[in-house]
């Protein structure tokens, strides 16, 4: 389930982008659509605890995201979310299967 209430963010020297509630079951599916700059990825860097809110509040599974510490959110989301971001961070030193368990390594998990 996720949860979103009230969430705000606001890039340096703009206005908040300023997102609508959210209510999403276990199992169910929600379309994020608008134009370019409407805040789509925002609210999902903010949904994964990748961004922090400048106001309001996120929950998914139960778990509040913003009020974790950085380092404890970065281990919540390597076991709990899958992201993708827009642009790849993969490194041409490594082949294909030693970056998909880069996600693994960074959870503390097996490869």
């Amino acid at each position: 389930m996720i949860d979103s209430r009230g969430l705000q963010f606001a890039y340096p020297h703009s206005e908040p982008l300023r997102f609508a509630d959210v209510s999403v079951a276990q199992g169910g599916t929600l379309l994020l659509r608008g134009p370019s700059g409407s805040g789509k990825s925002t609210w999902l860097a903010l949904a994964s605890g990748l961004l922090t809110p400048t106001a309001g509040e996120v929950e998914v599974g139960g778990q509040s995201v913003g009020g974790l510490s950085a380092a404890t959110r970065d281990a919540w989301r390597a076991r709990h979310i899958g992201f993708l971001p827009q642009k790849l961070h993969l490194s041409d030193a490594l082949s294909v299967e030693d970056n998909l368990g880069l996600v693994f390594f960074a959870a503390g998990l097996p490869v």
